[in-house]
């Protein structure tokens, strides 16, 4: 992610951002996206962000199979890796 801070926001007013799609690669697998963020006085930041497009199923395989063998891991750990794999397009429970 570029991007440049223009203004502070103070404390307790409210936040919200925007993306734009603004170029996607002739093979599909990148996305560059224009980010801005305003609060209630105006634009406080703004810049470009880059995502790779991926296969969802493939990328969790690994941390999925981890889970899977980590058996002397404590709870602790297999909770915080469940948590992460949660935090995906779509949830993940891992057995």
């Amino acid at each position: 992610m570029n991007t440049t801070h223009i203004s502070p926001t103070p404390v307790g007013m409210r936040v919200y951002a925007e993306a734009e799609v603004i170029n996607i690669s002739a093979n599909g697998k990148m996305v560059d996206f224009k980010v801005s963020a305003y609060d209630e006085m105006g634009l406080i930041g703004e810049g470009t962000h880059q995502r790779a497009v991926i296969d969802n199923d493939r990328f969790m395989e690994k941390p999925i199979e981890n889970v899977r063998t980590k058996r002397t891991a404590n709870r602790r750990e297999i909770y915080s890796l469940r948590f992460l794999l949660c935090t995906r397009d779509r949830i993940t429970f891992v057995a």
